[in-house]
């Protein structure tokens, strides 16, 4: 496999958990650590439901109820602003680890030869990341477009002038974190699906590295004047291709750290620099919470 056909087929992989970062940290103003968490109990929900023979599309509907359900449940922790979300998140995270694990009976699972989405669409991973980005990608954009996005994005901006105009606030919380959930949930079902097993780790650090990712696309667009004119404007369809130019950079800056035969130990510490640099060049545009 090519480097290119390495990051791409990584970055499809990711995108859908970056698009719930983007929803949460960009659109809500909502900093909500627990999508590590969620992203495995989509993985773990996936290889129980697999396992035991159920049907592949039945499947991904329960992994999208179950993180939608644990999604409402992180905005019920913030409720009202009384839990810091950061706070909240990592508390979700620590309830999630035991119901995974719960879920799985033990910490790592095979589901490599049960019938899955791969199969569906004829072998192919490259089709069904693909498939589930541009599904994914749609929707948010289709959301976004919405009613219900501009209230979102009101809740994020002015979450007192919503209740003024009459809209609920906690309503929009519960309902914006709970698709978030919903989409991280999917990812950790086709990660699974991809790579064959599931693992209670496999979500660590993901929440941070998505942030990042999505801090450092951000970052790129806003130099080039047409996407910046076009993101002052919130433009959903360039705020998404922002979000999937910092996961692409991610796993390019990754692929060629191991080209140049660099430790893998120091990958994160070099992302972190990259990700500290990306921060405090975008304090000033507001890209960064």
């Amino acid at each position: 496999m090519s480097l290119l056909q390495s990051v791409i087929e990584q970055s499809l992989l990711f995108f859908p958990l970056i698009c719930a970062i983007y929803l949460s940290y960009v659109v809500m103003k909502i900093t909500d650590l627990s999508v590590d968490s969620t992203m495995v109990l989509g993985s773990a929900i996936t290889a129980k439901l697999l396992l035991n023979g159920f049907d592949p599309i039945i499947t991904i509907v329960v992994v999208m109820f179950s993180g939608f359900i644990a999604g409402v449940c992180v905005g019920f922790i913030q409720y009202k602003n009384s839990i810091n979300d950061i706070i909240a998140g990592l508390l979700m995270s620590f309830i999630l680890y035991s119901i995974n694990l719960n879920i799985m009976g033990k910490p790592h699972l095979i589901i490599m030869h049960t019938d899955n989405l791969i199969k569906l669409v004829g072998n192919s991973r490259l089709i069904l990341l693909i498939i589930s980005s541009i599904s994914i990608a749609l929707f948010c954009l289709f959301m976004m477009n919405s009613k219900f996005g501009l209230k979102l994005r009101g809740f994020g901006e002015n979450k007192n002038l919503m209740r003024k105009l009459g809209f609920n606030p906690e309503l929009y919380r519960f309902l914006g974190l709970g698709i978030s959930g919903c989409i991280a949930a999917v990812c950790g079902s086709i990660t699974s699906q991809i790579y064959g097993y599931t693992d209670i780790n496999m979500g660590m650090g993901m929440a941070i590295t998505t942030i990042g990712a999505l801090v450092i696309g951000m970052h790129l667009i806003s130099k080039i004047k047409f996407f910046s004119v076009k993101l002052s404007e919130h433009n959903t369809a360039i705020e998404l291709f922002g979000c999937f130019l910092g996961i692409f950079c991610y796993f390019g800056i990754s692929n060629s750290l191991i080209l140049f035969e660099i430790n893998p130990i120091n990958f994160k510490l070099i992302f972190a620099l990259i990700i500290i640099c990306s921060l405090k060049l975008t304090k000033k545009s507001g890209i960064a919470n």
